[in-house]
């Protein structure tokens, strides 16, 4: 009699509830998705996602290498850089995570680039890439929700709303860090001057606060070497290098957060320590983290219980997203954050075929002091060494002085071909011979305009 009723009840549920059930027992082979999902694509996502720049399209779909967040290596410090401040003769290997991650993502030519980083004085919205996105979330991770549920495939539904925890953890801790460099850009430079960050009468409009338009602030020049010896030259408002460009983003009050203090706690005595409480923000960030880690246990355990349907939808919502960004599908490099805008310019050269690191020093118009510190720093050789100081001298008087003799540097104008036909001008002149534009570096920067 039991046997007859629990027989129905199954058919019942079977027929009602599962209209899907039969794919439950289509299984002609087997796939290992574990380590596929959970191991693979782990470094591109935390270069891609540590760059802080928010994608159009894919903000909210599960990504590879969940880990990576959960454990917050995507706001590690990266090694193999080195900063080098020329204003204020500071050099340093320590740089922001974010800041290295981006400028390996970007574009950048060999000693021929050049980077500067302009704030805006209203924080830019984002209302219509976030409903863009979030649609896109919702109807990927919804339809999978629904497909599992239709099956009956219970590990494939707790397999899916595993992922969904990870994506909104995700969501959360990356969008902390982006909110942590608003708020540090806006105090730096509320702190150097607080007029820069007025908002316009016309609220239309967008102050771009850039090296021309706030006279009161300060602007360094910087050179970065990357991990893989490329050379950039950086130019950025003073008073965000170290805040922003050089120690990770933090929260108020954070000075116990290693990864995002500026120095160690002062040393104290025995009898005199006291425990230090963390500020809300870093609690509720680390629970977060907490709530990353067992999104991603779960995930691990369901999706190899799971059925081969669900296997095959979880592996293609998974690659096919963390493809697409580290494509830069739907990303804007240019913007990191709400308020920091990047423009990338290629400057020309003497000769196209011996594009050195000498032409990046003559285009800077460095003074003697600065010279100097290329010595000390190992990024220019020593006085004997005559015949590179003399070409150095050749290119730094065809870089920043006229076919007269006046003073006008390249890197003050604004456009590549404004650049490039006053070097061949120069050129021209020097050599008091007809000479083709061809000899000069006439690349220019693809991905964005130069003006």
């Amino acid at each position: 009699m039991n046997s007859t009723v629990n027989a129905t009840i199954k058919a019942a549920v079977n027929s009602t509830w599962y209209p899907l059930k039969d794919w439950n027992n289509f299984e002609p082979f087997r796939i290992d998705a574990l380590g596929l999902v959970t191991l693979l694509g782990a470094p591109e996502v935390n270069n891609n996602v540590g760059k802080l720049v928010r994608s159009k399209y894919l903000e909210y779909l599960p990504l590879l290498g969940a880990y990576i967040i959960a454990n917050d290596e995507f706001t590690d410090k990266q090694p193999g850089f080195q900063l080098y401040n020329i204003n204020k003769s500071i050099y340093t290997p320590d740089i922001a995570g974010w800041f290295t991650r981006w400028l390996m993502a970007q574009d950048i030519r060999t000693a021929a680039s050049c980077v500067d980083w302009n704030v805006e004085s209203v924080e830019h919205g984002f209302g219509l890439e976030i409903f863009i996105s979030g649609l896109i979330g919702i109807i990927l991770n919804g339809g999978f929700i629904v497909l599992t549920v239709l099956m009956g495939d219970w590990w494939g539904f707790s397999n899916a709303m595993s992922m969904t925890a990870s994506i909104v953890a995700r969501t959360y801790l990356v969008s902390r860090n982006r909110r942590w460099l608003d708020k540090a850009i806006e105090n730096a430079i509320k702190r150097d001057d607080p007029r820069a960050l007025r908002p316009i009468k016309d609220k239309s409009k967008t102050r771009i606060i850039d090296q021309d338009s706030i006279a009161g602030l300060k602007w360094d020049r910087l050179i970065v070497v990357l991990s893989d010896a490329r050379a950039v030259i950086v130019r950025v408002p003073a008073c965000l290098v170290v805040d922003c460009f050089v120690f990770n983003p933090k929260p108020p009050n954070a000075t116990n957060e290693t990864k995002r203090a500026k120095s160690l706690p002062p040393r104290q005595k025995q009898e005199d320590k006291k425990p230090v409480s963390d500020p809300p923000q870093i609690k509720l960030y680390r629970f977060v983290r907490g709530v990353a880690w067992l999104a991603f246990g779960a995930h691990a355990i369901t999706i190899g219980m799971s059925k081969l349907v669900s296997q095959i939808v979880t592996v293609l919502i998974i690659v096919f997203p963390t493809i697409l960004l580290t494509m830069g599908f739907g990303s804007d490099d240019m913007r990191v954050g709400s308020r920091l805008r990047a423009n990338i310019f290629d400057f020309p050269h003497v000769s196209e075929a011996a594009q050195k690191r000498v032409d990046m020093y003559a285009f800077l118009n460095l003074t003697k002091d600065q010279e100097d510190s290329l010595r000390r720093w190992g990024l220019a050789p020593h006085e004997t060494n005559k015949a590179w100081w003399d070409d150095y001298e050749e290119r730094k008087k065809r870089y920043n002085e006229d076919e007269i003799g006046r003073p006008k540097p390249l890197i003050d104008m604004v456009t590549f071909e404004e650049r490039k036909n006053a070097l061949v001008s120069r050129s021209k002149a020097a050599t008091q011979q007809p000479q083709k534009t061809g000899s000069v570096a006439m690349s220019c920067h693809t991905s964005h305009s130069t003006t």
